[in-house]
């Protein structure tokens, strides 16, 4: 009898009446793969939605100082002039 190697868990006969059979069982548990698969994709993506929302606060926060360490330069700035 010759087998077929299919992934590394499964062997299976390779004869018509013995390959008809375990079809469906293979394709549910390839099916089932597949769907792992994405609910990992899906965690994977959300963590990177979550740090890309998280850095773009930061951003936005630093901007924030940035503009208001310029905003009291240039008020000292302005005091300097006019006490000059």
């Amino acid at each position: 009898m010759v087998y077929l190697d299919l992934p590394p868990y499964i062997m299976l006969p390779y004869s018509v009446s013995s390959i008809l059979v375990p079809i469906p069982l293979f394709l549910s548990m390839l099916k089932n793969q597949v769907n792992q698969q994405q609910i990992r994709t899906h965690g994977v993506l959300a963590e990177s939605r979550r740090q890309t929302t998280k850095h773009q606060s930061e951003v936005t926060l630093c901007t924030w100082r940035l503009d208001r360490a310029g905003a009291t330069i240039a008020r000292a700035f302005e005091t300097l002039c006019l006490v000059t």
